[in-house]
């Protein structure tokens, strides 16, 4: 197995392209199973969840080598575990994490150390489970639950979150198609409480599926 690495490339690369530069080495604390990474131009900064350690690394943006992280979040405070995915909400200043034991956490977005999470939301009435893509806006945080995988059952869905929901909170929509979720975000069938208001129902739509042949 090849070493941990993150490489970045010429934005317009096109086909066997030579890295413009590797981050990797034991001081960057790189872990193979990196997934979900993000890129805060903001801050410049390269945001990585690390399953294995149950962490999440800050680098700095023009990272390369064996550069140790600026910030690291990791301990039993933090309630993370084996993290796939997260995002960095730069207009409310938060890093939102997938925990694999079915929840999200939210801590401010220079949080580092052990420390605990802002909020978290998690239990049976959120529906959230297996959890495979995050985002947030202005009012909603949005939870993407993917289809069952390696026997863990799923509900396949989008799930949307008024965004300072807290606790084992209903979503206040639910979609089983990203078309459905935007079509809900911008039509009549948008729920009050994308507002931000408390949430009163759900929407839920099923789609069937067709195959088509040659």
């Amino acid at each position: 197995m090849s070493e941990p690495r993150i490489s970045a490339f010429a934005r317009l690369a096109n086909g066997n392209a030579d890295p413009t530069r590797v981050i990797s080495g034991q001081q960057s604390r790189l872990s193979r199973t990196m997934h979900g990474i993000f890129y805060d131009d903001v801050h410049d900064e390269i945001v990585v969840p690390v399953a294995l350690g149950g962490a999440v690394l800050t680098l700095p943006g023009d990272a390369a080598g064996d550069a140790p992280p600026k910030r690291v979040l990791q301990g039993p405070k933090t309630g993370i575990v084996q993290p796939d995915t997260i995002y960095v909400d730069l207009k409310h200043d938060e890093l939102i994490v997938e925990s694999g034991d079915d929840a999200v956490l939210v801590f401010p977005r220079t949080a580092q150390g052990d420390v605990a999470p802002s909020r978290r939301i998690g239990g049976p009435n959120s529906g959230v489970s297996n959890i495979y893509g995050l985002a947030a806006g202005r009012d909603c945080l949005v939870v993407a639950n993917r289809v069952d995988t390696g026997g863990r059952a799923s509900d396949d869905a989008i799930l949307v979150f008024n965004r300072t929901d807290n606790g084992d909170s209903s979503p206040c929509g639910a979609s089983t198609t990203t078309a459905t979720c935007r079509r809900a975000a911008s039509s009549g069938d948008r729920p009050p409480d994308w507002s931000g208001r408390p949430a009163s129902r759900s929407i839920r739509r099923t789609t069937r599926s067709t195959q088509s042949t040659a």
